[in-house]
């Protein structure tokens, strides 16, 4: 009898404290560097990465997904390894290393010395779709010395499979792509200007 009231009593909290069952763990994802299919030329200069700018509903972790363009669902079970914002501009750094042989690249300054160019991003359009991972983002690079370029560029990925993996992947792309603009928009400047020395 009194094993039979002990389930009774907790049968009846149940709908108190939510569910007796356990949730299942959440799906993690992970933004990747894409190895890169066009390599530049040996690069050896010093590209500090300074504001990253993403919009403020990706703070989060869990993914997001545009139903239409007026409306995001929220996928609570699938989520980022960690909040884009700070992922974001990690994998923009390795993706440019990647990118630029003898570079260097950092997110930190060098002491007393200074980089050879400065880069800010502001992402303005990161949207997983039924089929598509869209980024568009405007950046500027400067060299402290007369260049200075503000551009805006978009990629969009084709998502391969109706999954959150394929959505990861599909935005690893994209931002590879964005490295990709930015490193051909420098060695061409800096290939320039060494031409005019």
């Amino acid at each position: 009898m009194q094993a039979l009231r002990s389930t009774l009593t907790v049968l009846a909290l149940c709908p108190l404290i939510g569910s007796c069952r356990t949730s299942p763990p959440p799906n993690l994802y992970l933004l990747t560097p894409v190895a890169p299919t066009n390599v530049g030329p040996e690069l050896p200069v010093k590209l500090r990465i300074g504001e990253v700018e993403l919009p403020s509903y990706l703070s989060g972790q869990a993914m997001l997904v545009h139903e239409t363009p007026h409306h995001l669902s929220v996928h609570e079970n699938e989520r980022w390894a960690e909040p884009l914002r700070e992922t974001f501009p990690r994998i923009l750094v390795r993706n440019l290393s990647r990118l630029m042989p003898g570079s260097q690249v950092t997110q930190h300054s060098w002491g007393g010395s200074r980089p050879d160019y400065e880069l800010s991003v502001n992402v303005l359009r990161l949207s997983l779709e039924k089929t598509l991972v869209i980024l568009e983002a405007q950046w500027r690079l400067s060299d402290g010395a007369g260049f200075d370029e503000v551009k805006t560029s978009a990629h969009v990925i084709q998502v391969t499979s109706p999954t959150f993996e394929a959505y990861a992947i599909a935005l690893s792309q994209a931002s590879s792509g964005l490295a990709e603009a930015i490193s051909r928009s420098l060695t061409i400047n800096h290939i320039q200007a060494k031409e005019k020395q």
